[in-house]
């Protein structure tokens, strides 16, 4: 059976990552394999129609697309593991938690153990969205009364607002890793929110904490999110799927040659 893949992507993060998604068509061109981009709107109806899939990367947030895969028995890229704990924030901490790795407490609900300021954040946002920084239970009633079907979660401001680490880790090594620094004074640090970026050497320490989460969900290509509390690097976040731009930005490394390379060698093509 010739190899055939999809990639699978919500019609408006398509259409930001449309050069990125051409990359990998024709990269796998050029090994003779084709891949289909379908949006996740479609994704149930393609599939009914195209029975012949050898694998899958899944650029949604929505892991019941990935395990609906999985128990079709197609290959994919990253498992619903991956997907499902790196969009929950609190499943993440927990995860931390499970593998004793230094992180930031995580609360569900406003306790009388913190003090504000609290950053609060949307248990399944992305890219610095749905992330505040609330000073009294005024401001999150607010927040609630807007978002009223959300779950969030209550994190203590960090000592070093402003600043944190992506890594890029493919299996169990990393790629490369930059730090982003605010250049507003906010407290968010994305690259996505139009803040600086720079290459940064990771130490041990940090390196040992990221192959301590990828052995442990077995992923394939993930960041891994660290902000600065107390003269410490601390584990954040997980993303998956993890954005491009700062590689291409400010590397000449190329990714998406990299990622089919990759999926070749895991399909053992």
């Amino acid at each position: 059976m010739k190899t055939r893949g999809i990639i699978i992507y919500s019609k408006i993060d398509a259409k930001k990552n449309y050069w990125f998604i051409d990359e990998l068509i024709k990269y796998f061109a050029n090994y003779d394999i084709k891949l289909n981009l379908v949006l996740d709107d479609e994704y149930s109806q393609y599939l009914t129609l195209n029975l012949d899939i050898t694998f899958a990367i899944n650029r949604t947030r929505d892991y019941k697309i990935s395990l609906d895969l999985e128990n079709k028995h197609i290959k994919v890229f990253n498992n619903q593991i991956v997907n499902k704990i790196a969009n929950n924030k609190y499943l993440s901490y927990l995860l931390f938690k499970k593998l004793n790795l230094p992180c930031m407490d995580t609360y569900l609900n406003v306790n009388s153990s913190l003090n504000y300021p609290l950053v609060m954040k949307q248990v399944s946002g992305h890219g610095g969205t749905e992330v505040y920084l609330v000073k009294s239970k005024e401001e999150i009633n607010s927040i609630y009364k807007l978002n009223k079907d959300k779950t969030y979660i209550f994190q203590p401001l960090c000592s070093n607002i402003g600043i944190d680490v992506r890594v890029y880790m493919f299996k169990n090594e990393p790629l490369v890793a930059f730090k982003r620094e605010s250049i507003n004074g906010d407290f968010k640090s994305n690259y996505s929110l139009n803040h600086k970026a720079s290459i940064f050497k990771l130490d041990e320490e940090m390196i040992a904490i990221c192959k301590k989460i990828t052995k442990e969900l077995n992923s394939d290509y993930i960041g891994v999110d660290f902000i600065f509390n107390n003269n410490k690097w601390v584990v954040n976040e997980i993303e998956d799927p993890v954005g491009a731009w700062m590689i291409y930005d400010l590397t000449n490394i190329d990714l998406a040659k990299i990622i089919v390379d990759y999926i070749l060698k895991e399909l053992n093509i």
